[in-house]
């Protein structure tokens, strides 16, 4: 006996809002890094989503692009190196990647890795703003990513993404660089009164800013 087809209907709306959703949840995916080709299987950074300070071992969690850096060298050469920077958790060091474009892929030699204590500074270029400079220690680089009475220094360039979390190391107007410590801030902060109800909350890089008068 003949059964007739089940015919659903069309229904236009439903419809839109299924594409809409699923084009946002492909979209949280590609910008927070979940799991998939390249993927780490974790939200990738951005600060806010990775609640504990950065370190070398925990670097591949946040915002870490590929730049164009100008690298100085212990010998005082100059190259241009465009990497991002990456952390080998072995040997606790940062380092770029040089590629020698002239060698073919997969083959010896045509990557070299250029390690934080093998330089004396490197930079990278901002639109229309001062480049951003990386001082070399034994282990990383220390960017200045804010500036003021209280600096404060990360050793990752990424300006757009900035949090507490960013942070591992501060300068009071022009002491020592010193390792990030809540309770040595608190003690340059404890005249403002402003600074100090963010830094009781935790959110350190905001009692810097406010006490830097730039929020």
């Amino acid at each position: 006996m003949f059964k007739p087809l089940l015919i659903i209907p069309f229904n236009l709306k439903t419809f839109l809002a299924t594409f809409f959703f699923s084009c946002l949840f492909f979209y949280s995916q590609a910008q927070y890094g979940f799991s998939g080709p390249g993927g780490y299987g974790v939200i990738r950074d951005y600060g806010s989503n990775y609640s504990k300070p950065i370190t070398i071992k925990t670097l591949d969690y946040f915002n870490n692009v590929t730049y164009k850096f100008k690298v100085t060298l212990l010998n005082d050469s100059v190259e241009f190196i465009r990497s991002k920077i990456y952390a080998d958790t072995v040997l606790n060091q940062t380092y770029l990647i040089k590629v020698n474009r002239k060698i073919e892929k997969d083959m010896p030699g045509r990557e070299t890795k250029i390690y934080a204590k093998d330089t004396k500074i490197i930079s990278r270029e901002l639109y229309e703003s001062p480049a951003i400079e990386g001082i070399a220690t034994d282990s990383c680089w220390l960017f200045k990513v804010v500036n003021g009475q209280i600096s404060a220094y990360s050793p990752l360039t990424s300006l757009n993404f900035l949090s507490t979390y960013y942070l591992n190391a501060f300068q009071v107007a022009d002491g020592p660089i010193q390792k990030f410590d809540p309770k040595e801030l608190e003690k340059a902060i404890a005249d403002n009164p402003k600074a100090k109800k963010a830094f009781d909350k935790k959110n350190y890089y905001k009692a810097i800013n406010v006490y830097n008068g730039s929020e």
